[in-house]
C-alpha cells in the first residue's frame, strides 16, 4: 500500500507463449497459447496471462484469489460459459481486444452466486 493506493506490480511474459499443459491446469506464471489447450483450463497461480484463439470449446476456471490476464485472447464456449469464476477474491485483466463468447443462455463470463461468495474485479489496460 502506498498513500492508501493499491500497486500491483505487472508481470513480464515471454516472447513466444507456452503451450497449455496436457492436463490443463496451469499452476506455473507464464504466458499460454489457447490454441493448444484440449480442454477447460483451470488457472491455479497468479501470473498467469492467455493469448491467441481457442480450437475447442472450453471454459477458462478462475480459482480463488487468482487474478488472470487475457491478452489478445478469444475464448469460445457454444455449450457454456466461457470463463468460470470459482472463488472470492478473483481478478480479469485484460490488455488489448479481447472476446469470452458462450452459447445461448450462458454468460461469456460467469461469476456464481451462492456460498461461498464469489468476487470478480476487472480492470482494462492499454495494449
Amino acid at each position: 500500500m502506498l498513500g492508501g493506493l493499491a500497486v500491483t506490480p505487472m508481470t513480464a511474459y515471454a516472447a513466444a507463449p507456452l503451450n497449455i499443459p496436457a492436463n490443463n491446469e496451469i499452476d506455473t506464471a507464464g504466458l499460454y497459447d489457447l490454441s493448444t489447450a484440449t480442454g477447460n483450463i483451470t488457472v491455479t497461480v497468479n501470473g498467469v496471462a492467455l493469448t491467441g484463439t481457442n480450437s475447442v470449446n472450453l471454459t477458462v476456471i478462475i480459482n480463488t484469489g487468482i487474478t488472470l490476464t487475457l491478452k489478445g485472447a478469444s475464448i469460445t464456449n457454444t455449450g457454456g460459459n466461457a470463463i468460470w469464476v470459482d472463488g472470492a477474491g478473483c481478478g480479469l485483466v485484460l490488455i488489448g481486444d479481447n472476446s469470452a463468447t458462450s452459447g445461448p443462455g450462458y454468460a461469456g463470463v460467469c461469476v456464481q452466486e451462492g456460498t461461498p461468495t464469489r468476487s470478480l474485479t476487472i480492470t482494462a489496460l492499454a495494449a
